[in-house]
């Protein structure tokens, strides 16, 4: 397995649920994966222009079938329509939780590329406490689901 990463420094406006996300996304394309030698990308990016960051991951596996991403984008399963499993359900409901977005495409020449959005951090007024402005209260996520939520920053291990 190759696994290659660009991540900036960054931090989303969240909850450390998002780590459940990418763990199950990350799960799926190896488990999933057939290729005689997996490859998995991933990239973290703030995108300075929509204050956004995204959190795409890339493989090199036979791809989600297209009535698969269909019914999650589409957020609803007809008997000819549906996901084979809980995974990819259990991460769009943590981003949409979130007050993020996922989209799932067809990765070049083969495979699948998901790419998760969220709010930057930086975008909000902090608090005294160092926590951004508002999200104490419930917002940006009004169903206060996870209102008591934190910025969560993006580390790179290193083996020294």
């Amino acid at each position: 397995i190759i696994i290659r990463s660009r991540i900036d420094e960054t931090a989303i406006i969240g909850n450390t649920l998002i780590r459940t996300a990418i763990r199950n996304l990350l799960d799926n394309s190896i488990v999933h994966n057939d290729n005689s030698c997996p490859e998995i990308e991933v990239e973290v990016k703030r995108r300075q222009e929509t204050n956004r960051v995204q959190i795409k991951i890339r493989d090199n596996g036979p791809g989600i079938p297209k009535g698969e991403r269909r019914a999650i984008v589409n957020e609803s399963e007809t008997p000819l329509e549906h996901i084979s499993g809980l995974g990819l359900w259990l991460v769009k409901w943590i981003v949409d939780g979130m007050d993020g977005s996922m989209s799932i495409a067809q990765n070049s020449p083969r495979g699948t590329v998901v790419t998760l959005s969220f709010l930057a951090a930086d975008e909000w007024d902090t608090l005294d406490d160092g926590r951004p402005a508002g999200v104490a209260d419930g917002i940006p996520f009004p169903n206060s689901s996870m209102g008591d939520s934190e910025p969560i920053g993006t580390t790179t291990r290193t083996n020294d």
